[in-house]
């Protein structure tokens, strides 16, 4: 609230008296000249002739007629003697400006203050009155609705069109938020431009379309001018200006009351600031008793104005004994105060009067009128009032600037001068005239208006015209151009490849939007922007588009951020990478995840803020389509991996298949050869697979000859030779021989140069070839090779099936042959053997370092496989060993312990835990059992026993291969008195009858001579030899006799462990 009021003006003013009373004549002697000028008197009110009142300011009577002579045509004061004040009728008083006691005008100060307050309250009223009519005029006529809303949307005042606009009355808006009666796919829209344009600043303007609801029901299509007045301390709020509806709202019905004229309230104070005197006004207004207040202090009744102005004021007037006015707020009493003080040595007079009501009013009113001044200002229009004969007499509004005109040039000329070459406005105006209202498009200086004209008329004809014109150019634009990107894009939708887009939005921008600029897409391996698409209009501007790395630049951030940008000059931007950089103008909008749309432009200022609205529309559509092409991407990728895992899972199907038939295979086999050839059939009835074939390493280990073989090779085996050579010129049958790894050609052809074998193969329209080598225990029973007529004709799951299985493959041989040697029962082959000892790596190697360290001859006399897999070798040497070679026997290399167990004179039976695979485990292996092993310094010589069934050259292969040197020197067909006492299947039911350990315990018991008589060695030998305690290894040797001898003699006892 406004706390004060300015003093009242100095200037001179004339004063006509009129009236025939002495008192009249008395007081308008008194009059200062040098305050103003006093006429008259004249006698009556009757001497008034027309002319009389020019140049008078105020009237001064104290007769009832002149007030009703003299009307509203001039201000007038009225002196009433104190006696009828009380009686006077209420028009009298309403009549006059200012109602006077003739008393209170005693007083030359205090009758001129009235005078000029009169004056100044008429000119005032006068204004007011004149500027009402004129806003109320202008905004009846305006057919745009005019809101105001705070910061959150609030609605706070409402323009008086709002019932023509949208049927609601100002009320029902005001106080609920803009978006209440917004269509709801609409209100995000709203609340991001409005919140937008908060955050822009004051002054800054947005215009926005959007669909509201009517009372009636119906929607209506509106578009909103919202300029930010926030920070404006009269408006403080959002103006929007909402246009293109049907008519205005009532401006505010009327106008509170002027000033309403109060009589004054009196009371005289003494030197003491005690009551003397109040009148029945004073003390009502005060609220005392004016008996019981009469000569009391005034600060004892009122102690709150202690300190205030009006106490200084008081002060002031009884120090310098001049009169003081003012016009202050009084806040126990929340009222204003028009206060006179008049000072005398005895003490104040104090006139006073509640003027609250006139204070709020008129600040109320100079709000009301501010508002709507600015209102009117901020809104892009032109009001217009021209006369019946085309005379404009006002023209107002923003709107004038966009037509390079003002206000004081056209005021006062003809609209048929003004708009002279627009035929379209002059036919309107005629229509107007003619009585009829207009609404059309018309265009000046290449801006777009939309107008309106409205007559008004006044007892049947017109007095004038009043139009309003809303600038729509940029709205006009806004359309042509949505409309030429809505035809333009829908192509954008159709491009089947990012490329193609990239290229297509290049040229929409330029044609389109007239933007210079580059689509960047983003490079997901590279992790760059990379320049799709250009115009050469942004080569010549700018220059090349370069490469964009991250963080190094505008286009960067707006990518990452996902957040567009428009900036008027780059260089004083504070984004900016490149303070060197000929850009100025520059827009940036981010095209989803798939790059940036760029234009730039050498001159400051190019691009405005529709341009960068479009692009930003058309950049969602771009994403749109980018989007579309990703995804039509993504599913024919999909269905390609799709096919591509059917086919894989047929694979995998027929891969499965083989390794089912191969496996039920290994398991029905009851040989060898069996096994060979029903995998090499199995596999040529693949529909990928020419042949296979299935090859042994000779006894050399040189090379390889065919076991088994199926399919159609035409002569290839016979046309190759697979040797077992680590050589991309080898066969690769041999090459996975010797290394052992599967080995894979896709083709053949790749390198037909680099051995003869693919000469060969080509010649027979062999393409591709795949080896599995066929590895048990790390012996190698031979290698399983396929071909086939087609490149990279065996896919990853039947190589890997392959893969696996060639150790089961080798597994199986190797069981089959076991089992024959087991099952055989049959005649054996005796051979006799002979190596070579002292090379390093020969595996008979460890008995001969023994021989060759003792000095003798060493006999094999016994093995048996201790608990860790470890070989444990019983010798017997012909000559007695001499207490200083038995020791460090374990120093020996192939040897990691050695103990002498027994001894007599003529020989010494030795333990010896070996470290390295031993002779007797290898023959045993391949089915055979090694009878004698004798050795000595130079050569060492063994006799095998080998079943019938095994091949020799088998066994003597894998001794080859193991790295026991052997050659045969003879061969023997075993003789029945040779033949053991118990055939091999019953040995081996005897076996399976004790533990491990109890095989171990009593095999080294036997060879150790614990069971001969007399015995070799004793209990507690044996038992320290095996790290067991002598009860337990007696508890062995006895378990193991019982198990025995109930085999042998109880045929119940069968079944016993």
């Amino acid at each position: 609230m406004n706390r004060g009021l300015e003093d009242p003006e100095t200037s001179s003013v004339r004063v006509l008296a009129i009236g025939s009373s002495p008192w009249l004549q008395r007081v308008t002697a008194g009059l200062d000249p040098t305050d103003g000028t006093v006429d008259g008197p004249l006698e009556a009110a009757s001497e008034l002739e027309v002319g009389t009142l020019d140049g008078t300011d105020c009237v001064l009577t104290d007769e009832q007629a002149v007030l009703a002579a003299v009307g509203d045509e001039c201000p007038t004061v009225y002196a009433v003697d104190s006696s009828d004040f009380e009686a006077l009728d209420r028009s009298i008083i309403e009549s006059a400006t200012d109602v006077v006691l003739e008393s209170t005008a005693e007083t030359p100060s205090a009758l001129e203050h009235r005078l000029r307050r009169a004056v100044q309250h008429a000119a005032m009223d006068d204004s007011i009155a004149r500027r009402e009519t004129w806003y109320e005029t202008l905004l009846e006529q305006s057919s745009d609705l005019l809101l105001v809303t705070d910061g959150d949307g609030t609605i706070t005042d409402v323009g008086p069109s709002v019932e023509q606009v949208s049927g609601y009355d100002a009320e029902t808006l005001r106080g609920g938020h803009i978006t209440e009666t917004v269509h709801p796919e609409d209100v995000p829209t709203i609340r991001t431009e409005f919140d937008d344009l908060r955050a822009r600043g004051a002054g800054e303007t947005t215009t926005v379309e959007y669909r509201c609801q009517h009372a009636n029901g119906a929607w209506y299509v509106h578009e909103a001018d919202l300029t930010n007045r926030l920070e404006d301390d009269v408006v403080g709020g959002v103006v929007a200006s909402v246009r293109d509806v049907t008519e205005y709202h009532q401006v505010e019905r009327e106008l509170d009351e002027s000033f309403k004229r109060v009589t004054d309230a009196f009371c005289a104070l003494d030197s003491e600031w005690a009551f003397t005197y109040i009148n029945d006004k004073a003390a009502s207004l005060l609220d005392v008793d004016q008996s019981a207040a009469l000569g009391q202090p005034i600060l004892e009744y009122f102690p709150e104005l202690r300190g205030t102005v009006f106490q200084e004021a008081a002060a002031d007037a009884i120090r310098t004994q001049e009169s003081v006015s003012l016009e202050r707020y009084y806040e126990p009493t929340d009222c204003w105060y028009d206060v006179r003080i008049y000072p005398s040595p005895s003490g104040i007079s104090v006139y006073f009067r509640d003027v609250t009501d006139q204070i709020e009013r008129k600040r109320q009113l100079e709000e009301r009128t501010e508002r709507l001044e600015t209102l009117v200002q901020n809104a892009p229009v032109v009001l217009l009032v021209f006369d019946t004969d085309g005379t404009i007499t006002l023209a107002e509004g923003r709107g004038l600037d966009r037509i390079d005109r003002s206000s004081d040039e056209i005021v006062g000329e003809s609209v048929f001068d003004v708009f002279d070459g627009y035929p379209d406005i002059l036919d309107d105006a005629r229509t107007a005239l003619d009585g009829d209202p207009t609404h059309s498009s018309a265009l000046l200086n290449d801006r777009v208006f939309e107008t309106w004209l409205r007559p008004i008329a006044a007892d049947g004809s017109i007095e004038r015209i009043i139009g309003t014109a809303v600038d729509v150019t940029e709205r006009a634009q806004y359309q042509d151009a949505l409309n030429a990107l809505h035809d333009a894009t829908s192509h954008l939708l159709t491009v089947e490849s990012k490329q193609a887009a990239c290229e297509y939005m290049v040229d929409v921008a330029t044609d389109v939007l007239g933007l210079k600029g580059v689509v960047y897409r983003f490079d997901d391996q590279r992790n760059e922007l990379v320049p799709a698409a250009y115009s050469q209009g942004f080569e010549s501007a700018v220059g090349p588009p370069p490469r964009l790395q991250p963080n190094d630049s505008i286009t960067w951030q707006t990518f990452i951020a996902g957040t567009p940008a428009l900036f008027d000059d780059v260089r004083e931007s504070d984004e900016i990478y490149n303070a060197a950089t000929t850009v100025r103008s520059a827009l940036y909008v981010p095209i989803g995840e798939h790059g940036v749309l760029v234009a730039q432009a050498p001159e400051p200022g190019r691009y405005d803020d529709e341009t960068f609205e479009l692009a930003q529309l058309f950049a969602r559509t771009a994403e749109a389509a980018l989007d579309r092409i990703g995804r039509t991407r993504r599913l024919h990728g999909r269905e390609r991996e799709l096919e591509r895992q059917n086919v894989h899972l047929e694979r995998l199907n027929e891969a499965s298949r083989v390794r089912q038939d191969i496996e039920q295979l290994l398991l029905m086999a009851d040989s060898r050869a069996e096994i060979e050839r029903g995998v090499c059939d199995r596999l040529a009835d693949l529909d990928s697979c020419s042949f296979a074939w299935l090859g042994e390493p000779d006894p050399g280990g040189n090379q390889l000859h065919t076991r088994a073989r199926s399919g159609d090779e035409r002569g290839y085996l016979d046309a190759v030779v697979a040797t077992t050579v680590d050589d991309s010129a080898a066969e690769p049958t041999g090459r996975s021989a010797l290394t052992r790894t599967p080995r894979y050609v896709e083709n053949v052809a790749d390198s037909i140069r680099d051995g003869t074998w693919r000469v060969e193969a080509l010649s027979r329209n062999v393409q591709s070839v795949y080896t599995v080598p066929l590895v048990y225990d790390d012996f190698l029973y031979g290698v399983l090779s396929i071909y086939a007529d087609d490149r990279d004709a065996f896919d990853e799951p039947l190589r890997s099936t392959l893969a696996e299985l060639g150790e089961t493959i080798a597994y199986a041989i190797d069981a089959v042959k076991r089992k024959t040697a087991l099952e055989g029962g049959g005649a054996a082959v005796e051979l006799e053997l002979e190596f070579e000892c002292g090379d390093e790596g020969d595996g008979t190697s460890p008995l001969c370092r023994l021989a060759d360290h003792l000095g003798t001859t060493v006999e094999f006399e016994g093995a048996t496989i201790r608990g860790d897999e470890s070989p444990t070798v019983f010798a017997v040497t012909e000559d007695a060993v001499p207490a200083d070679q038995s020791t460090g026997l374990d120093d020996l290399e192939g040897i990691d312990d050695g103990s002498v167990i027994a001894e007599t004179e003529t020989e010494t039976l030795l333990q010896l835990q070996c470290s390295e695979e031993f002779l007797g485990s290898v023959v045993d292996a391949h089915g055979g059992a090694l009878r004698t092993f004798v050795a000595d310094q130079s050569s060492a010589r063994a006799i095998v026993d080998i079943p019938e069934t095994i091949e020799i050259r088998d066994v003597l292969s894998g001794l080859n291969r193991q790295g026991f040197a052997a050659s045969m020197t003879a061969r023997r067909e075993q003789t029945t008195d040779k033949q053991p006492a118990l055939d091999a299947p019953a040995r081996n039911a005897l076996f399976e009858r004790l533990t491990d350990r109890q095989r171990e315990v009593v095999q080294t018991a036997y060879h150790s001579g614990f069971f001969e008589w007399p015995r070799q060695t004793t209990g507690e030998a044996v038992a320290d030899s095996l790290d067991i305690s002598s009860p337990a290894f007696h508890k062995h040797v006895r378990a193991v006799e019982e198990k025995l001898f109930r085999a042998l003699f109880d045929a119940s006892a069968a079944g016993v462990n």
